[in-house]
């Protein structure tokens, strides 16, 4: 049998607009970290089994806030997670920071707060060279 491949490997269509690309990308993401297929995430969430599917392959051009909270329930996310166009590597240090302690998310804030700061010092001082 053929390995199905990986649910964010699967192209998005190109009729679907810049939202509903980024969410049917998103969706993807949050679906192969959880291992919930397509039709599990519509069927816990209470929808028809192709929901999920439909978005994902632009059929759906216009999905509903009570719906995509459902999904959101499922995948457990948020739906700023979903329709947020930030890279994947923004999305999953949110991910990560949002199951850290209050103290700890507040660490990783100072942490990376002085890195934004050394970073703009050097470049201020690679500026002034030129």
């Amino acid at each position: 049998m053929p390995k199905r491949p990986k649910a964010s490997e699967a192209p998005v269509p190109p009729n679907a607009g810049p939202t509903l690309a980024v969410l049917a990308h998103n969706l993807k993401l949050w679906m192969e970290e959880k291992d919930i297929g397509q039709k599990r995430a519509a069927v816990d969430a209470g929808l028809n089994d192709t929901y999920v599917r439909d978005i994902i392959r632009g059929n759906s051009q216009n999905p509903t806030l009570f719906k995509l909270l459902s999904v959101c329930g499922v995948l457990g996310c948020s739906l700023s997670d979903l329709l947020s166009d930030a890279s994947d590597q923004v999305n999953a240090l949110l991910r990560v920071s949002r199951s850290l302690s209050p103290d700890n998310q507040k660490e990783v804030l100072a942490y990376a707060t002085k890195l934004k700061r050394l970073e703009d010092l050097e470049t201020a001082g690679q500026q002034k060279k030129t």
